[in-house]
């Protein structure tokens, strides 16, 4: 414990001092600081209780990170979440949520459902009663192998849920990966004093 608390005040000093230094320097810390913020990307993707989902359609696909310099010539560093219309869903996995009474929350599990900011944007929804949970799905007719068969496809868009456990643990996993980021920021700060 000790020692991470040394490592975070070292490369907290380092990066408080970023505006003061020589261009070398300033492209080292920020090099260090992209390269920590992946293993923070990584520390997020296996530290949580969310099942991922493959390709860049689930929460996980949105993870982010980024590190340069901004306008006023300080470090600008951050990781989080790309925007998305509609349902706060990495707010409600970090937090959790739960319904009013009577009400349910949508959570979009198809590609249009996503481009929508709510089931009453998508027309001829149907509620289907599952038997873990309801869905709202659209009815597509199709037809059978010979001409008078037709028959009904459900295509699922929402799941309807009373509650969201809290169990993204974003803050914790970033916390507790912070020592990470800061070995690689001072490896990078170390690496360029050597080369000066």
């Amino acid at each position: 414990m000790g020692m991470d608390a040394t490592v975070t005040w070292e490369g907290q000093r380092v990066l408080n001092r970023f505006s003061k230094l020589e261009g070398v320097m300033q492209v080292a810390l920020v090099k260090g600081s992209r390269r920590g913020l992946l293993l923070l990307e990584d520390r997020v993707r296996t530290g949580t209780g969310i099942r991922a989902r493959s390709g860049a359609a689930g929460l996980m696909g949105r993870l982010t990170s980024f590190a340069g310099k901004d306008s006023s010539g300080e470090l600008d560093a951050a990781i989080g979440f790309r925007r998305t219309n509609g349902f706060p869903y990495e707010l409600s996995q970090e937090y959790g949520a739960k319904a009013k009474p009577g009400k349910a929350m949508a959570i979009p599990i198809s590609r249009e459902a996503r481009r929508v900011q709510s089931p009453r944007d998508m027309e001829d929804l149907v509620l289907i009663q599952g038997p873990s949970a309801a869905i709202l799905g659209e009815k597509k007719l199709t037809r059978g192998s010979n001409q008078h068969s037709e028959k009904f496809n459900l295509i699922p868009h929402f799941v309807l849920v009373k509650s969201i456990p809290a169990r993204l643990r974003f803050r914790e996993n970033v916390g507790r990966g912070l020592p990470l980021f800061f070995r690689e920021v001072i490896k990078e700060n170390d690496k360029a004093l050597e080369a000066l």
